[in-house]
Formats: structure tokens, sequence, C-alpha cells
């Protein structure tokens, strides 16, 4: 008896029987006949459990690489932001050695001043993209 005709008698039937039929189908799916081990069974039940069966285990295996699709991105994500959380790091670090190199040359500016008593100009100041070439040449 195929599929369609299972079908047939349940839409057909009007007796109790196709009631009672129809239940023990629906108990069967929720009774586990249609598990790995019915799969096993050579009639339609069997081959419901393995079409069942089979659709489980593509479910799973299509979960399971998307999963694996998810981690690789967030691994990825997690590695560029490590990468540019340590250039953001250096960057800073240059940045903090010139605010101490400006901080002391001004330092040594106002004692030069008061030591000369005399209003002139200062000396040449390095602005930051010349103190970081003198400083950092591989950098640039």
């Amino acid at each position: 008896m195929g599929e369609e005709q299972i079908l047939d008698v349940l839409s057909e039937t009007k007796s109790p029987w196709g009631f009672i039929l129809t239940l023990l189908i629906i108990l069967a799916m929720v009774s586990g006949l249609f598990s790995r081990a019915a799969a096993e069974y050579g009639n339609i039940f069997g081959a419901a459990a393995r079409a069942i069966q089979r659709h489980k285990e593509e479910a799973i295996a299509a979960d399971e690489a998307s999963a694996e699709r998810r981690l690789d991105r967030m691994e990825e994500t997690i590695q560029r932001l490590d990468n540019e959380v340590g250039e953001l790091r250096t960057k800073d670090k240059i940045h903090h050695e010139y605010q101490l190199y400006v901080a002391a040359y001004w330092r040594k500016l106002q004692f030069w001043a008061v030591e000369k008593n005399i209003e002139l100009p200062p000396p040449p100041m390095m602005t930051y993209p010349e103190w970081k070439i003198t400083n950092y040449p591989d950098m640039t």
C-alpha cells in the first residue's frame, strides 16, 4: 500500500475505522515508529522512517556547517580586530612619546628664555610628522 493509497483511504473513509487508523498513524509517528530503528523496516513505515531520518541528518549536517562558517567568520573578525588594536596601541604609544617630547622641549625652551633674559623666537620645533620620521623611520 503506497502513501497515496493511505491518504485516499483516510480521506474517503467515513467510518470509525478511518479515525482509528488516523490515530494509529499519528501515534506511530509520535512514538518513534519513524526513528532510526524503524528505518530498517521494509514496509512503508520503514521508508517513511528512512526519509525522516535522512532529513534529520541533513538538517543536522547543515546546522553544523552553518555553525562552522559562523565560527570561522567570528575568528577572522577577532583576528582582524586584534591586529587593529595592536596597530592602534602602537600609534598611541608613539603619539604619547611625541607629547612627552613636546613637553620636555617647551620646558627647556622656558628655561632657555629665562637664562638668556631675551625675547627671541624659540628654536625651531619638529612637527609630529617630522618627529615621527626622525624617531620611527621604519613606520612611514
